[in-house]
């Protein structure tokens, strides 16, 4: 499961970026889109640390 979590989190983050270049060519505010994205990385780093202590554990 936390595999699948880390490959989910992999996809948002790039369809996050892309909306990000899409919203900067508009000239659009990036604010919330780049809050956003920082905290997806937070989250998919999150999900990586679980895999790793629970790799550490077996």
């Amino acid at each position: 499961m936390v595999r699948r979590h880390i490959l989910q989190a992999e996809r948002h983050i790039v369809r996050q970026k892309d909306l990000i270049a899409r919203l900067s060519a508009s000239e659009l505010p990036l604010e919330h889109a780049v809050d956003l994205l920082r905290v997806m990385y937070d989250c998919l780093q999150q999900h990586r640390n679980h895999l790793q202590r629970l790799a550490d554990n077996s």
